[in-house]
């Protein structure tokens, strides 16, 4: 009896992954992309002494209030990128302003600044508005997956997300941008 109401919840949760996937998709198609211009500044050269980085490698932020997440995201992405971590927005622009990141993986939902506003002080800022985000969150409903399409992120990946895609969609937004070579 046990296994039949297990396997009943997991195809229930399988349907609301691949339903919240397709409306992902759906949104994303809908919303029109600014074209991608290659001459931003290369990021890299923003980097505080005081931080130590492999220059062969790109340098992700990421930024979210869980912190296992954080070590999760630091554990699957370290070995081939410089993993920067924030646990807020306010910790994020601090870090920013030390070392500016290739590419940003934002939660949607933390307390204070949450990952939308985070995304409209980037694009706000024009030393910060070249910098790729992906959103990288649990927040599966609707209105709030358009709500964040809006705001043209080059990506929106559900949590639990797994290592290959993960880093499939790393590699081609670093690719798209041109903003690590």
């Amino acid at each position: 009896m046990a296994d039949n109401f297990s396997m009943h919840k997991m195809n229930e949760i399988d349907q609301l992954l691949a339903e919240t996937e397709s409306i992902i998709n759906e949104t994303a198609a809908a919303i029109p992309r600014a074209p991608v211009y290659y001459s931003a500044p290369a990021p890299s050269s923003t980097v505080d002494e005081s931080i130590n980085v492999d220059k062969s490698k790109a340098i992700i932020l990421i930024v979210d209030d869980n912190a296992m997440t954080l070590r999760s995201m630091k554990g699957i992405l370290e070995d081939e990128y410089n993993i920067i971590l924030a646990n807020s927005g306010e910790k994020a622009f601090k870090q920013i302003s030390r070392c500016t990141p290739h590419l940003i993986l934002l939660d949607y939902a933390m307390p204070g600044m949450n990952g939308p506003d985070i995304m409209r002080h980037l694009k706000d800022n024009p030393m910060t508005a070249s910098i790729p985000v992906v959103f990288l969150t649990g927040v599966n409903d609707k209105d709030q997956i358009k709500s964040a399409l809006a705001l043209e992120p080059y990506g929106y990946l559900l949590k639990p997300v797994s290592k290959a895609k993960l880093t499939s969609t790393i590699s081609e937004v670093l690719f798209a941008t041109r903003l690590f070579k």
